[in-house]
């Protein structure tokens, strides 16, 4: 049970250096507000997907929460890598389509239209919600 209360510990801690409650970090990683309740008190251990979840909301590295990897298994930490390199991928071709579709669309707006929509992205660049980083992508 100690590496509960190493979680635990750390996850708490982490949440709230993100200025998170418990009700927010569980609706942005998907997972019921007891679940969280939960491993912060050390009374269930998160899989490893769930703490690079957990992780990617408050925007550390997994290793930030894991310091001892042996209590996962070899097939638990080779799944996870391998889940993991499927979602970049799958975010890597999404942003590939935005742009795709960003370019598109620019192209089929004239010189004033197109002077436009670059002022429009430059105002929303400015709206910390919109800034990389700030939203739950």
């Amino acid at each position: 049970m100690d590496e509960d209360i190493n979680y635990s510990n750390r996850i708490k801690a982490l949440r709230k250096k993100a200025g998170l409650t418990q009700k927010e970090l569980a609706y942005k990683t998907g997972l019921a507000e007891i679940t969280i309740r939960q491993y912060e008190s050390g009374k269930r251990q998160p899989r490893l997907e769930q703490l690079r979840n957990i992780a990617s909301i408050l925007g550390v590295s997994i290793g930030d929460l894991v310091d001892d990897w042996t209590q996962f298994s070899k097939n638990e930490i080779e799944d996870d890598l391998d889940n993991n390199d499927h979602k970049q991928e799958v975010s890597r071709t999404k942003q590939v389509s935005r742009q795709d579709r960003m370019t598109s669309t620019f192209c089929k707006l004239n010189d004033i239209g197109q002077e436009k929509a670059i002022e429009q992205v430059e105002l929303l660049i400015k709206i910390p919600e919109y800034q990389k980083g700030n939203s739950s992508e």
